[in-house]
């Protein structure tokens, strides 16, 4: 009975452990910065995972299979992933914080004593996660999925080998969606305190949104500098 239930329970973990490493919660963050409904961010974390999960799939069982050529790229892999960081962090930063000089209207009222005044309004401009397209959305987040999908995966690597001693595709492919199903559980977690965080301090959205984005341009700069 235990071990029945071990390597699935290994598989869950192993998956809520690869959810919560920090590239993953920036770019997570990133994109969630202007979601306040569940559903659309339950939708986004949903579509990352399975772009993400593609490319792990694809180059663990390369890894695997012809770990002598294919480890020399793999630094180069990452180094895609750390740049995906630095781009993603540089359009929140420039593009998806408000900015006050930005669209100023005037509008003139007249009233009762003919006395004549003006409003001026400021307009958020939207950054490149912050669009209001859902459609777009889905194909942002699976898109940034993939593309960090290339980066270290020890986690299913680790998973893999000791479902390779049970000697059961069934077993493979259901630890497989395990592990899918651990990362999308951690990140529904994050993404649960992350806006009740947003929702508690929404007078500081734009410091909140300068810390994510400088902290995610820092650390994919961080992991470009670490692999040259």
């Amino acid at each position: 009975m235990f071990d029945n239930l071990a390597f699935p329970v290994l598989a869950i973990m192993l998956g809520i452990k690869h959810a919560y490493d920090l590239d993953h919660i920036l770019v997570i963050s990133n994109i969630i910065m202007n979601k306040s409904r569940n559903i659309d961010t339950l939708k986004i974390i949903g579509f990352w995972t399975t772009g993400h999960m593609i490319t792990v799939g694809i180059v663990t069982i390369i890894i695997y299979s012809i770990s002598s050529n294919f480890t020399y790229y793999l630094s180069y892999f990452q180094n895609i992933s750390a740049l995906l960081l630095v781009i993603i962090g540089t359009y929140t930063l420039a593009i998806g914080i408000p900015v006050k000089h930005s669209h100023q209207h005037s509008h003139q009222h007249s009233h009762e004593d003919e006395e004549m005044h003006e409003h001026k309004h400021t307009h958020r401009i939207g950054g490149i996660f912050l669009s209001r397209n859902k459609e777009h959305d889905i194909h942002k987040a699976t898109g940034t999925g993939i593309i960090h999908g290339l980066a270290s995966n020890d986690e299913l690597l680790i998973l893999f080998i000791v479902g390779l001693e049970v000697k059961s595709h069934l077993v493979l492919i259901n630890g497989f969606l395990l592990f899918m199903i651990g990362i999308i559980f951690g990140l529904v977690i994050f993404a649960c305190i992350f806006n009740s965080i947003k929702g508690q301090f929404y007078k500081f959205s734009t410091a909140i949104s300068f810390t994510i984005s400088t902290m995610t341009i820092s650390y994919g700069l961080y992991l470009l500098y670490g692999n040259s």
